[in-house]
Formats: C-alpha cells, structure tokens, sequence
C-alpha cells in the first residue's frame, strides 16, 4: 500500500515537472525588464500588442495603449509563422515566342478571325474605335458586348490624330 502511495506520488510530481517546463515563457520571465510604457510611441505600444495576438479595440488616446501594453507584458510571445516569399517576376514559362508574335500581331492589325460572327463583329468594332488589345478569342462573349456598350460613346484617339 505504501510503495502505491509513493508510486502515485512520483507520477504526480513528474507530471507536475513536465507542466512547467512545457509552460510558455513570457517576457517577465525571461529575465527582461518591465520598460517603462509611458515614453514608448503608440507604433511600439501597438507592436508589444500584436507580438503577444492582442489589438487594443476602442483605444482613443496613448493611456489606453499604455494601460493595455501593461496589461498584456507577461503574456508569453507568439511566433509568428514564416512568410512566403513571393517570386520576383512573373513566371512566364508558359509564354512562347509564336504566342507572342500572335498577339502583337493582333495588337497591330486587328482580331483574327473566331469563327464566331457575333465576336469577330465586336472585335472589329472595338479595334475600329482605338480599343486594341489580344487575347479578346477567349474573352465571353457578354464581357465584349459590355465592353463595346461602355466604350460605344467614347471617341478613341487614334495614332497620328489631334483631339
């Protein structure tokens, strides 16, 4: 019965042990000081808020930063995760030099035809007007009827013309 009690006593205190070291650490404990709020700017006050997931809601004047920054500083820290690093330019393994040549092409000299009638309409149209563009083949067809109808009372300066 005894070695039981003691059995269940050791457990208990190596569970009690185990508690406190996997505890989150805050600031306060890390041997830090408490710094003095009062002369720190609200982009700082507003940095120890976010470091430890808090927003002060409602905060009118710097004593409401103050209060809260003060509030929260033995709150332990939390890790932010890593940023993804976005590419610097654009992939464009996809872009052949035929592709390209295409849509200069009709950048320059009009649509090519769909073999749609109601879209090569359109398209001439809106090249006819000053709207040049490529790509307009796989555009819907309810986009390119609202495109024309917004630019239908525009007058597009054309290459070479005076306003």
């Amino acid at each position: 019965a005894r070695s039981r009690i003691m059995r269940r006593w050791l457990v208990f205190a190596f569970i009690a042990l185990l508690a406190l070291f996997a505890a989150p650490r805050c600031a306060a404990e890390d041997g830090l000081e408490i710094p003095n709020f009062k002369t720190m700017k609200i982009k700082e006050l507003k940095a120890i808020l976010a470091d430890r997931g808090k927003e002060c809601k409602g905060c009118a004047e710097k004593a409401d930063f103050v209060a809260m920054a003060a509030d929260v500083w033995s709150l332990p820290v939390i890790e932010k995760p890593a940023e993804a690093e976005k590419p610097a330019t654009p992939d464009l393994s996809d872009v052949d030099d035929e592709r390209i040549k295409r849509m200069m092409d009709e950048m320059q000299n009009g649509p090519r035809a769909t073999g749609d009638p109601e879209r090569d309409a359109l398209m001439k149209k809106l090249h006819a007007s000053g709207i040049k563009f490529a790509g307009g083949d796989g555009m819907p067809l309810d986009q390119l009827r609202n495109l024309e109808k917004a630019m239908g009372g525009i007058k597009m300066k054309k290459q070479g013309d005076e306003l």
